[in-house]
């Protein structure tokens, strides 16, 4: 499980560095959709603990 929350969080801190890099260039239409790649890293997330938890039943 700390596999997939370490890939959680570091999404989330890429975003978050991102988010701030693009506040500073002063791109503040390009900032609104990194709440969508922490919405995504989730998804991303959820997908590979799926996928792991398919290939342990088979």
């Amino acid at each position: 499980m700390s596999k997939y929350i370490s890939i959680f969080f570091l999404t989330v801190l890429v975003s978050v560095i991102l988010f701030i890099c693009f506040l500073m260039m002063g791109l503040e239409e390009l900032a609104v959709p990194v709440y969508i790649i922490v919405m995504f890293a989730f998804i991303v997330t959820m997908q590979f603990y799926l996928m792991d938890k398919v290939k342990k039943n088979n």
